[in-house]
């Protein structure tokens, strides 16, 4: 259980940015929900005439996420090891990922979501995308105010060492 877990926290760190702080990683985390959820409940509003709800909707959309998660942590762990090209291990890792959840978790999430597969699998992917978009602009938003803050306390720590170098 202690190596699921280390992987889980090693690919949540990868997708989130481990040089980030955990606040930050905290504040991408939360957007890409929202844009997951927001862009699951327009898919679904489009493909039917009632609203699945959001618990249903928090519910799929954790599914998707523990089944994601877990594909590639067990491809990382149980197959990657026993295969002997990096090419194909590159190719595995991304192929059986895709198979877990184009056979499991879309299956359920359409079930949960009261829609058929293939609306279940676009609105599915397409809020990945959404998900993936929002949590690259807020990082880059945040990298670039905290990139913002070093450079104003470098400027800062120049512009004491001139004031004391003129004093005297």
């Amino acid at each position: 259980m202690q190596r699921w877990l280390s992987e889980a926290s090693d690919l949540i760190l990868l997708v989130l940015g481990s040089s980030r702080t955990p606040v930050q990683r905290g504040i991408l985390a939360f957007f890409g929900l929202i844009a997951l959820l927001g862009v699951m409940k327009l898919f679904t509003h489009a493909s039917r005439d009632t609203d699945a709800g959001w618990p249903r909707r928090v519910f799929a959309a954790a599914l998707f996420l523990v089944v994601t998660l877990a594909s590639v942590i067990a491809t990382r762990l149980y197959i990657n090891p026993h295969v002997a090209s990096i090419a194909v291990r590159h190719v595995v890792t991304v192929a059986v990922p895709v198979v877990g959840v184009l056979a499991f978790a879309i299956p359920l999430m359409a079930a949960l979501m009261r829609v058929d597969y293939v609306g279940a699998m676009i609105g599915t992917l397409t809020g990945a995308i959404a998900c993936a978009v929002v949590i690259l602009a807020v990082g880059a938003i945040t990298d670039s105010v905290s990139g913002g803050n070093r450079s104003f306390s470098r400027v800062r720590k120049r512009t004491d060492t001139i004031d004391s170098f003129i004093e005297r």
